[in-house]
């Protein structure tokens, strides 16, 4: 089924995951207090329902297209590829720098496409205490519906691109597909975020990593 009917962005993210590439966020846990124990798991519910949402709006821009049914095949072929990685070692990234986490990211994603060019993950987001203290008392996307959108108060995430561009004029994807921009300094920006469940690869990052992280 062509896809031509998608935004370019999400066009090219059929096409991939169509060759059975894996997409989604890298995030970065860099907070460990009693508090985040409880938070961080509803963060990354949340993050996930905004993905999806957009997702879902991306792949049902018009009635034509959501009168054939189209957007369900192109949509659930995407959604089912959406693996995001957690990077959640207390003893590696307790506290760690926006700069210590950048270093280690951009080591990841080289070291990802030596082994494997089915992965998608061009870009990172870390929850900080900072990040934290912004989610917290948010609720699920799916309580916050009207007429099919969300209707939260916008939340922001720091986000790292692997390969930032050269006049740092980057945007942010909510999905690698909806673009927002971001206000941002040098790579790293801030990912606007209103909001299934979706698993998570936990990765507890070999020991090769830690060099990269001072502190």
């Amino acid at each position: 089924m062509t896809s031509a009917w998608l935004p370019w962005s999400t066009q090219r993210l059929h096409t991939a995951v169509r060759g059975e590439a894996k997409w989604g966020y890298v995030i970065y846990r860099t907070t460990y207090t009693p508090k985040s124990d409880i938070f961080f798991p509803k963060i990354i519910e949340l993050l996930n329902d905004n993905i999806k949402h957009e997702l879902v709006a991306e792949c049902g821009l018009t009635k034509k297209h959501r009168a054939q049914n189209a957007k369900h095949t192109a949509c659930n072929e995407i959604w089912t590829h959406h693996l995001p990685i957690l990077m959640e070692n207390q003893t590696q990234f307790d506290n760690a720098s926006i700069d210590s986490v950048q270093t280690h990211f951009h080591s990841w994603v080289h070291d990802m496409q030596q082994k494997d060019h089915n992965v998608l993950y061009p870009m990172c987001i870390v929850i900080d205490e900072e990040s934290l203290q912004e989610f917290m008392g948010a609720s699920s996307a799916d309580e916050h519906l009207e007429d099919g959108r969300l209707n939260q108060p916008l939340r922001y995430v720091k986000v790292i691109k692997a390969f930032p561009t050269a006049d740092g004029d980057d945007i942010y994807d909510a999905f690698m597909g909806g673009e927002f921009p971001a206000e941002k300094s040098d790579s790293m920006g801030m990912l606007r975020s209103r909001g299934g469940k979706e698993d998570a690869v936990v990765s507890e990052s070999d020991d090769e990593y830690d060099g990269f992280l001072g502190g």
